[in-house]
């Protein structure tokens, strides 16, 4: 099924049965009754029956224990299922939502589990205050029909045996607008972007990107940045438009700054929506060459700086445990610069020059 499958589920037990007949469970407007059914409303044996709904915490604040494993083993749960027809399915991504109920005394602790043919699997555990809570979880892999999935829900730590829980069925404020417990799928995405990178070959930058599927995907627009803040427009590259199958896509860029260079993909529908990939950075060697002399110095070194460099370069000098002993910059278009090291002890030492992003070590040894 596609959209939100709403249920409204009563768990009046009536008689005290445990299961058969107990309760009953209809499916309102906003549910596609032709693929969604509900089956096994049933009853823990650790639980005694109520009327309005409730369930009794009989045996909660003793039998079940401290934990969802107890709870399970004294049997203070209840089930129910779906019943998904043949060529329908609940999506991966689906969240089910519904309130639970409680008595000032009632169970404080839950945990949620579901089996779609491979054994029970928690969903969710957690605990509700006195009053109510919005219980969330979402189903991790698809339900495709014909199937059936069953959930249960276990309580523990009730701290008196009149203590009530229950999942309202006419309450607004979970599970929609009728109560009950509410299916609902995950808005579609109309690309699913699935890799997105960059890597420095030569002097260009090689983007590649796939996508999982594609939904109305006109073109992917390069967008480009030098500081990682503003980005521009370079180019783009046409889209499949709708697709399920794995596509993969390509864009070399040949205009690649030295230093860090930003790209993110901007995606555009035919209908003109779009939406923003993250940003790949990739980062450009220089062909700055840079050498010290003297190695063996008693106040100063001397920096050559082969190439004039268009940024600014920062340096720090480290000792040989890697502790920082001073910084410095020299400025952008310099060729040749004289460093200071008078004050320092005797001993070895690196120079690590930062040239937009490309860090050069350099030794000298203090006399």
């Amino acid at each position: 099924f596609y959209g939100t499958a709403q249920t409204t589920i009563n768990w009046q037990t009536g008689s005290g049965t445990t299961c058969a007949g107990t309760g009953n469970g209809t499916m309102n407007a906003t549910s596609d009754a032709a693929c969604i059914t509900i089956n096994s409303l049933c009853r823990g044996t650790g639980i005694n029956s109520a009327s309005g709904g409730d369930f009794n915490s009989n045996g909660f604040s003793t039998a079940a224990g401290t934990d969802c494993a107890s709870a399970i083993a004294a049997d203070e749960c209840l089930t129910w299922g779906f019943d998904v027809a043949a060529g329908c399915a609940i999506a991966a991504g689906t969240t089910m939502e519904f309130q639970l109920d409680r008595s000032n005394s009632g169970p404080p602790n839950f945990c949620l589990d579901m089996d779609s043919g491979a054994g029970f699997a928690n969903l969710t555990s957690g605990a509700i205050s006195a009053s109510t809570g919005c219980i969330n979880a979402t189903l991790a892999t698809e339900i495709t029909g014909p199937a059936t999935v069953v959930f249960r829900l276990c309580a523990w730590g009730a701290s008196g045996a009149t203590g009530t829980m229950d999942i309202e069925d006419g309450i607004a404020s979970c599970g929609g607008a009728e109560g009950g417990i509410l299916l609902e799928e995950p808005t579609p995405v109309p690309v699913e972007l699935i890799s997105f990178e960059g890597t420095a070959k030569n002097k260009n930058v090689d983007l590649s990107w796939s996508t999982a599927s594609e939904e109305n995907n006109s073109h992917f627009e390069i967008e480009y940045s030098t500081n990682g803040r503003d980005f521009t427009y370079i180019d783009k590259v046409v889209g499949v438009g709708t697709t399920a199958e794995i596509q993969n896509y390509q864009f070399t860029h040949t205009d690649a700054a030295a230093g860090k260079n930003y790209y993110r993909l901007r995606q555009v529908d035919f209908d003109g929506a779009f939406e923003y990939s993250s940003v790949a950075v990739v980062t450009m060697r220089t062909d700055a060459v840079i050498e010290v002399y003297p190695t063996m110095v008693a106040s100063s070194v001397q920096v050559v700086l082969e190439k004039s460099l268009t940024t600014d370069v920062t340096l720090q000098v480290v000792d040989i445990t890697g502790r920082q002993i001073q910084t410095g910059t020299i400025a952008k278009g310099t060729e040749q610069f004289e460093l200071n090291v008078n004050d320092l002890d005797k001993g070895a030492y690196f120079i690590q020059f930062n040239v937009a992003g490309e860090v050069i070590t350099r030794r000298f040894v203090k006399m």
